[in-house]
């Protein structure tokens, strides 16, 4: 994971859940929730989030930006957040639903 979604991921994780409990009739009560938060990335290098049309539209636009920019990738990253820890069977499930589409390519250094 990169440094970005480290901090996206630890802020997610730290931060209080609040919902309304149903045992409160006469007034709200909230009652904190401390959810479980699982990457999943898809392939080894995630799922590519920008077809080929798409890096021939954006690729030039920010080339006349910064000459510099020789190239352009986007990654689908999903974030499944749940009650409790995902049992091995229901990581299984979420892992072949959320994988799909073209591979991203490896990252160049």
């Amino acid at each position: 994971m990169g440094t970005v979604l480290d901090r996206l991921f630890s802020t997610l994780v730290s931060s209080s859940r609040w919902r309304f409990s149903p045992l409160a009739t006469h007034h709200k009560a909230f009652v904190p929730v401390t959810l479980h938060l699982t990457t999943f990335e898809g392939e080894a290098h995630g799922i590519n989030a920008l077809s080929d049309f798409r890096v021939q539209q954006l690729l030039p636009r920010l080339q006349a930006i910064d000459s510099r920019i020789s190239g352009i990738s986007a990654r689908f990253i999903h974030l499944v957040a749940s009650s409790e820890t995902p049992a091995h069977a229901v990581m299984e499930q979420l892992k072949a639903l959320l994988t799909y589409g073209e591979p991203c390519p490896a990252a160049s250094p």
